[in-house]
């Protein structure tokens, strides 16, 4: 089957414009998918998991989005393309929407099942151009997005001469296994530069980041040391360093009001801790108050910048952050805030609070102490 373009009142072919306005190069088509492939829908059998396991084999067997599971037997004994019919993350361009199945394979009623008219396309070619396609207009559904087989067979596709739809297959190949090999190595430096960051700031909560500048300068008194019963596994500290409370560094250590605030469309920040990373008030997504709201969250202390904030309980528990400055807000539920004295770096404290969940958890239902030293 050949694919044509349109002609215009003189009978030759002219180039159409698309329906985002842009327009194709020369030798270019479109055509609606139905035009362009087999839909063998009709031969899919889903299997639920339990038969399913009663009859495991060999064969791949297929859903919306991949592989799913093994089966004693086969649909499809060819290369296909798949597409989910519901399930499928339509809207999600970071993922492959469209795939390619070769030899035997079972196919649920989760994934449309199609064959490329190698006449005018090919498989690889479709699930490139759908890994792209807008499915604005084109899906249905609030909770589990649907693509009907009416809709899908309505979709326009670009359609390159066959000779350039090769090339455009092999240089997509090519870009795109780079672009996987570098998602790996950025994955494993992703590990490796948390790891190093963690390295970092146990060093620097242990005194080590700081030895050669203690030989080199003398460190002045910081103070009365708190009275402490220290545990035999806590570590030793370096000469001028010691433990203290929580409470006898900070000059406040104020808990939010226990009522969930009067959500408002605009108005004053109110944080919640789903604002928290470790070390980052991330104010991407926020919630509003009324200016009345705002002020009853404050009467027991006004948040300012460099205060510390810190998730207390439920889900997103022992993460700490510090206020940015020009930031005005008010503390939603589950949060406490710190303000540091002036002898003390609330940085430093901080990181301190945030390594890891399990150490502060301990901290919080016994001693609550850490290490301090000259800020």
């Amino acid at each position: 089957m050949s694919v044509r373009s349109k002609p215009n009142r003189e009978g030759e072919a002219t180039a159409e414009p698309e329906r985002d306005g842009n327009v194709l190069p020369e030798g270019w088509t479109t055509a609606t998918f139905r035009d362009l492939v087999d839909v063998l829908d009709s031969r899919r059998i889903p299997i639920n998991s339990d038969e399913r396991a009663k009859r495991l084999g060999d064969v791949p067997y297929f859903g919306a989005t991949g592989q799913v599971g093994w089966i004693d037997d086969f649909l499809f004994d060819e290369e296909i393309l798949l597409i989910g019919e519901d399930g499928a993350p339509f809207f999600d361009k970071s993922k492959p929407i469209a795939y390619i199945v070769r030899g035997k394979s079972w196919v649920n009623n989760h994934a449309h099942v199609l064959r490329a008219n190698g006449d005018a396309t090919s498989n690889l070619y479709l699930k490139y151009f759908l890994d792209w396609f807008d499915f604005n207009g084109f899906v249905n559904g609030t909770t589990r997005l649907k693509l009907t087989q009416a809709a899908m067979n309505s979709i326009p596709v670009r359609v390159a001469p066959l000779a350039e739809q090769r090339r455009i297959v092999g240089k997509l190949e090519l870009l795109l296994g780079k672009v996987s090999s570098s998602q790996q190595r950025l994955s494993r430096s992703s590990g490796l530069l948390k790891r190093f960051r963690q390295s970092v700031l146990a060093a620097a909560c242990s005194g080590k980041l700081t030895a050669d500048w203690r030989e080199e300068n003398e460190a002045p008194p910081i103070g009365t040391p708190t009275e402490i019963d220290i545990p035999a596994e806590f570590p030793t500290l370096p000469e001028s360093w010691s433990w203290a409370t929580l409470e006898s560094v900070c000059v406040n250590v104020v808990d939010c009001p226990h009522s969930t605030p009067k959500w408002a469309d605009t108005g004053k920040l109110c944080i919640r801790t789903t604002n928290f990373r470790p070390g980052i008030l991330d104010l991407t997504e926020v919630r509003f108050v009324s200016a009345e709201t705002f002020n009853e969250r404050i009467e027991r202390l006004r948040p300012a910048p460099g205060d510390i904030v810190y998730s207390r309980e439920g889900g997103i528990l022992g993460l700490a952050c510090q206020i940015p400055p020009g930031i005005e807000l008010c503390l939603g539920q589950r949060i406490m805030l710190f303000r540091v004295g002036s002898e003390y770096a609330p940085t430093l404290l901080m990181h301190w609070l945030n390594p890891n969940v399990a150490k502060i958890v301990a901290m919080w239902r016994g001693l609550r102490i850490f290490a301090t030293s000259v800020a």
